[in-house]
């Protein structure tokens, strides 16, 4: 009858193994959990860091766009700048011509105001008003 005896004690291992292969595996499966769970959880973040770095390139394209639209004005305002900051001779030369015709326009215009104040007529006066007055540009 050893047989029978050897089977049941084979049987009782083989059933202790299985025991013993279901706690591994039920251990294997709370470890499998918290790995998907992990896993779950590192998708997550990287979800999150790809919406952030989308956020980023949008900024930087708006940085970019925003930094074209700067390059533009600096340069458009350089262009002016150049061209109304160099001393212009012409220019030079016609505000002086400019302020020659103010100051004798003034003389004139205070000696007629003069004449006109004091109610006496000067004919030397008058003609020099009219002279400056004729001689402005048109």
């Amino acid at each position: 009858m050893s047989g029978i005896a050897d089977l049941e004690a084979e049987n009782a291992r083989l059933k202790a193994e299985v025991e013993r292969l279901k706690e591994g595996n039920e251990c294997l499966d709370q470890m499998h959990e918290k790995e998907m769970a992990r896993s779950a959880f590192l998708c997550e973040e990287v979800n999150r860091t790809t919406a952030w770095g989308r956020g980023l390139e949008s900024d930087l394209s708006w940085a970019r766009a925003e930094l074209l639209m700067v390059k533009a004005e600096v340069e458009r305002l350089t262009a002016f700048t150049t061209r109304t900051i160099i001393p212009n001779d012409d220019l030079k030369a016609q505000v002086d011509r400019l302020t020659r015709r103010c100051s004798a326009l003034r003389e004139a215009g205070d000696d007629l105001w003069y004449c006109i104040r004091h109610r006496d007529f000067d004919p030397d006066a008058t003609e020099t008003w009219q002279e400056v007055r004729d001689d402005l540009p048109k």
